[in-house]
């Protein structure tokens, strides 16, 4: 028996020990990657210099470039500002719908520098580089482009692309997710447009080429949408006459974010407070939103409504904003925010948001045109640079904003009375948030923010449970040791509640806890969620942590019976407690991988770092086992 025993604690070991090296490997892999193809870019800078509004009134998009070497750091701070994680287990600088993420950024260096002659792709989830071609051949390029475009692209040594995987978007939204994609191509180029002015860097937006020749070229499937070569402007007074700009906006607005920081705050916010937005607020976001360089036609093919509620010094109504003179014309006196709920598919947000605004376009002009599908493609990037802008200036001013495209098109496009020849894209609440004053208060911070408090809170509370089990179930320290499992477990069951409730919608205020109505529907939700087969990696992640909840309502309830000691199967209720714990963690280790906002920084490192937690447990309880089997073998020497 005694030899049986000791075979299973060494095959313990040589497990535990396999997954620590294995685990130790691929996290070196992971932070040290292998291969002179790859290389690790610095780490974006998130302070900045440059405010926000200098960057967005500076155009930095012209024809006349000349060349200009640009350094390892700002090719990474302009690979960041692209699609850089910002926030979150890999939500990035730009948003994108169901955050299915179907951009892709190469960039060519022409003349070698720090990085020699090829072509490049950028890893967002670890800000690396890797090359993928050696070489460039310029006469392939410039074939693929027209003649106004040629001069600029040869006279920098710098070209970035942007490129599309329309499937990852339209297999969850079929054919409008081709929409979602150019609306997050916007959103891209915006930020990098910003980026640009703030590290004095110049580029022309080239948006029509032969895409065949250039994913031969590039021996790609993905589909080039935008090339930027990027240099500086060939006028010296025009590069002064920014600097002098950008000086005078820095003194005149020292408590505005700059672009890296709003880049780096920028997040989807659907849970905002009550109170109400000043009217100059307002203006001063829709002023500097439109100051865009539109690439298709000018201002007059778009259309900007506001569904105003809650602002002071606005009465309640409906607005058209005039983007020529920044006048706001009042056509409706209602507060038809609940009506533009229900047409936006009962998104609540739509609804307690302070305000909503409406882009359309002219989709009558775009259909005249030669290639409607080019030029509707032009104008949608030019709506989601608005939409970004809009993001960016609501950071800035510490409000809570998201872009909606799920909606029906005509119910809106009715209730808002845009002309027949329009369309609506956007709809984009702006709510206030707690960082709008100057004294935010626990009691009034959104409830998702808390909720993700406690859920990491709690996460970290289940490790201290865990550790707990064994003593537990051996009967060792019983009492003391007993209740810090009980207490534990009960406040990590607790937290998790809180949290699944709140994030997943299913309450909206404290008051709702004690609806049971709330609940009977969050059952039913809960039901048809482990019935459904996760899709992305979100859906992956709610899907685990889903059946982390079963597994953790087993292994309370088995925790509980088997306190009892006039219970049978006292073993078999043990060994279920135990694993199923076990199990529970490694679900909820999988759902903050793909669900978490904590670990932007590095989420695989976050998983193995679990995983040699883990790994240190159960060598832990090797090592104690291995001492106990020692003792006893002595005594019964002796």
């Amino acid at each position: 028996m005694c030899l049986v025993s000791k075979t299973v604690l060494q095959l313990k070991l040589i497990l535990v020990l396999v997954i620590m090296g294995v685990t130790l490997i691929l996290t070196t892999v992971e932070l040290f990657p292998i291969g002179s193809d790859v290389l690790t870019l610095p780490a974006p800078d998130l302070t900045g210099h440059i405010p926000l509004s200098s960057a967005i009134q500076d155009s930095t998009i012209t024809r006349n470039l000349k060349n200009r070497s640009i350094s390892i750091k700002e090719i990474s701070q302009l690979l960041w500002s692209f699609q850089g994680i910002t926030h979150g287990s890999g939500f990035r600088s730009a948003p994108s719908a169901g955050a299915t993420y179907p951009l892709k950024i190469f960039f060519l260096q022409r003349s070698p520098s720090l990085l020699k002659e090829g072509y490049y792709s950028y890893n967002s989830d670890q800000h690396w580089l890797k090359a993928i071609s050696d070489g460039v051949n310029d006469t392939e390029l410039l074939l693929t482009l027209t003649s106004e475009d040629r001069e600029p692209f040869s006279n920098v040594s710098t070209v970035f692309f942007i490129l599309a995987d329309y499937e990852r978007t339209t297999d969850r939204y079929g054919k409008r997710g081709v929409q979602y994609v150019h609306l997050e191509v916007g959103h891209a180029l915006q930020n990098f447009l910003l980026q640009s002015s703030a590290l004095n860097l110049d580029t022309w937006v080239i948006t029509q080429f032969d895409s065949e020749q250039i994913k031969q070229t590039l021996n790609i499937t993905l589909e080039p949408l935008i090339m930027l070569p990027v240099g500086q402007h060939d006028d010296l007074s025009h590069v002064l006459l920014r600097i002098k700009k950008q000086n005078s906006r820095i003194e005149e607005s020292q408590k505005e974010m700059t672009v890296e920081q709003a880049i780096a705050n920028r997040k989807s916010i659907r849970d905002y407070i009550g109170g109400k937005i000043p009217l100059a607020v307002l203006m001063d976001i829709l002023q500097d939103s439109i100051t865009i360089n539109y690439l298709e036609g000018d201002n007059s093919l778009l259309d900007l409504r506001v569904v105003a509620g809650e602002i002071d010094g606005l009465s309640t109504g409906m607005y058209q904003f005039s983007m020529d003179n920044y006048a706001l014309n009042q056509y409706s006196q209602e507060d038809s925010r609940n009506s533009l709920k229900a047409v936006a598919l009962d998104q609540p947000w739509v609804e307690n948001a302070q305000l909503d605004l409406v882009l359309s376009a002219n989709t009558t002009w775009i259909d005249q045109q030669s290639d409607p599908i080019f030029h509707q493609r032009k104008m949608m990037f030019n709506i989601g640079m608005i939409a970004q802008n809009i993001y960016l200036k609501c950071t800035s001013h510490g409000l809570g904003t998201v872009v909606v495209g799920a909606f029906n098109d005509w119910g809106v496009a009715q209730l808002i009375a845009i002309p027949d020849t329009h369309m609506p894209f956007y709809i984009i609440p702006i709510g206030l948030t707690p960082k709008f004053g100057e004294h935010p208060s626990i009691f009034n911070l959104p409830m998702t923010e808390i909720a993700r408090s406690i859920g990491l809170l709690s996460f970290i509370l289940f490790y201290f449970s865990l550790y707990m089990t064994l003593p537990v179930l051996r009967r060792r320290n019983r009492k003391q040791t007993r209740w810090l499992h009980f207490i534990s477990g009960s406040i990590f069951i607790t937290g998790i509640g809180y949290h699944y409730m709140t994030i997943h919608g299913h309450v909206k205020s404290f008051s709702a806890f004690f609806n049971v109505y709330v609940y009977f529907n969050a059952l039913l939700g809960f039901i048809g969620d482990i019935f459904t087969f996760p899709t992305t990696r979100f859906e992956l992640g709610k899907f685990a942590i889903n059946y982390g909840l079963i597994f953790g309502s087993i292994a309370a309830v088995s925790g509980i019976i088997m306190f009892f000691r006039r219970v049978k199967y006292q073993k078999l209720l043990r060994s279920l407690h135990k694993y199923t714990l076990f199990l529970v963690l490694l679900l909820a280790i999988v759902h903050n991988f793909f669900n978490g906002t904590y670990f932007a920084w590095q989420p695989f490192f976050f998983l193995y770092l679990n995983i040699l937690i883990f790994s240190f447990y159960f060598l832990i309880n090797y090592s104690f086992d291995l001492i106990r089997m020692s003792r006893r073998q002595t005594k019964q020497l002796q």
